[in-house]
């Protein structure tokens, strides 16, 4: 065993980084594990510490996995109970997920807030990236203005894309093809902030979709198709949603409610937004012209 641990130490070549990585991950392993898991990193030509941290992001579990990538790519910093709201409703299992991370050193939560080292967080997003190299919309996240822009500008037909966080520093404009939204059939997650859309007219969303955050042009109209629904939380502090309103009560398994409206009629939620079978545990609803 001890060789074994001189190997790692080499591998690691000297980077507290990949040593704590590694270590992390394996902690209480067998033999076998170590032996399996030195060999594949001594078959890393020049090998990085990109590839070295992969080693044990290969070994994560999908539930993890997918979490992982989801935190690098758009919730670094991010307060930790609203990431678990938000993945959970995405079909993720948080609790052991960010348990099973933080064991293998590669997310932390300090005072509530999720960390994620820089040369980690680049890794993760490298990972999205080497998913299609020249097509965005064949990847499975998209954070950056360009790829976003690029992805929902025209109609290119079926996507991969699961996940859409975008939220540039300075307000961007941004333009949506009509028909953007119902090819991304596997979109369970949409946050837009900061961005004018200059598209007027009613956009229609995939019945997939789980979490949608908005906050930006006036003119967006969120529509969905008939059918099953899927939205578990809605926040939005601008847009035209009083025909959205209306159809509340199709949205079963909606949990999780913050609106800014117009109309001082909308705000009675019993009448005009739930019904008594939808378990609503937060409900915001605003007038346009208070502070949110």
């Amino acid at each position: 065993m001890t060789d074994l641990v001189k190997s790692v130490l080499n591998h690691a070549g000297g980077l507290p980084l990949a040593l704590e990585v590694l270590g992390s991950y394996l902690r209480g392993k067998r033999e076998d594990i170590w032996e399996s898991t030195l060999e594949k990193v001594s078959r890393i030509p020049n090998k990085t510490i990109n590839d070295v941290l992969k080693i044990s992001y290969d070994g994560l579990e999908e539930n993890e996995q997918e979490i992982f990538l989801d935190v690098a790519c758009f919730f670094k910093w991010k307060d930790s109970k609203y990431i678990k709201k938000v993945l959970d409703s995405c079909d993720v299992q948080t609790t052991v997920g960010f348990d099973i991370l933080i064991q293998r050193s590669l997310i932390s939560i300090d005072n509530g807030i999720l960390q994620m080292h820089d040369l980690i967080q680049l890794m993760g997003m490298e990972i999205v990236r080497q998913e299609c190299r020249d097509d965005p919309s064949s990847r499975s996240r998209l954070w950056r203005y360009d790829d976003v822009a690029d992805a929902l500008s025209s109609d290119v037909g079926d996507c991969v894309v699961k996940a859409i966080v975008l939220e540039p520093p300075e307000l961007k404009e941004l333009s949506i093809h009509h028909n953007a939204f119902p090819k991304m059939r596997k979109l369970k997650l949409l946050i837009i902030r900061n961005v004018h859309i200059s598209f007027h007219g009613p956009i229609c969303l995939p019945n997939e979709l789980r979490w949608m955050e908005f906050d930006g042009s006036d003119a967006w109209i969120p529509k969905f198709p008939p059918g099953h629904k899927k939205l578990v939380g809605i926040d939005m502090r601008k847009g035209n949603i009083a025909e959205f309103i209306k159809h509340f009560k199709d949205f079963q398994q909606l949990r999780y409610i913050k609106l800014m409206i117009a109309s001082c009629s909308l705000v009675h939620p019993t009448s005009h937004v739930c019904s008594k079978s939808q378990r609503i545990e937060t409900l915001e609803l605003q007038k346009l012209g208070r502070s949110p």
